[in-house]
C-alpha cells in the first residue's frame, strides 16, 4: 500500500512538473531597427526603442510603446523552437526566427511594421 501511495505521488509529481514546464514562459529582449507607420498614404517613422517579450510554445506577449500602448498577447500559430516560431491573428502578423523579429498589422486606413533584432537570456 504505501509503494502504491508514493508511486502514485511520484508520478502526480512529474505530470504537474510536466505541465508547467510546457507553460514557461521565456523572456526575450529586442531593440527596434525600425518602425515604420502608413496613416492614409503617409509614412511616418517613429524613433528605435527596446522591449520585452515572453514566449511560450503557445504564446507571445510583448509591447512596444510607440504603437501598442502596453502589453499585447498572441497565440503563437506555428512553434519549431524557441528561435522559430510565429503567430497571426486577424490583422496582425508576427515572424521570429534565429533572434530576427518582423511585426505587421493592418487596419482600414492604415498599417504598421516593426522589425527588430532580439536576444534570448
Amino acid at each position: 500500500m504505501r509503494n502504491s501511495i508514493s508511486t502514485l505521488f511520484l508520478a502526480t509529481g512529474l505530470f504537474v512538473s510536466a505541465i508547467s514546464t510546457g507553460q514557461a514562459k521565456t523572456p526575450i529582449y529586442c531593440e527596434t531597427t525600425q518602425i515604420l507607420q502608413t496613416e492614409r498614404h503617409k509614412i511616418t517613422t517613429s524613433k528605435n526603442e527596446t522591449f520585452r517579450m515572453t514566449v511560450s510554445k503557445d504564446m507571445v506577449a510583448f509591447g512596444i510603446n510607440g504603437f501598442t500602448d502596453g502589453t499585447n498577447a498572441f497565440k503563437i500559430s506555428r512553434f519549431e523552437r524557441l528561435t522559430d516560431w510565429q503567430a497571426d491573428y486577424d490583422r496582425f502578423y508576427i515572424s521570429f526566427l534565429d533572434g530576427n523579429f518582423y511585426f505587421a498589422a493592418v487596419f482600414p486606413h492604415s498599417s504598421r511594421a516593426v522589425s527588430a533584432k532580439c536576444q534570448i537570456y
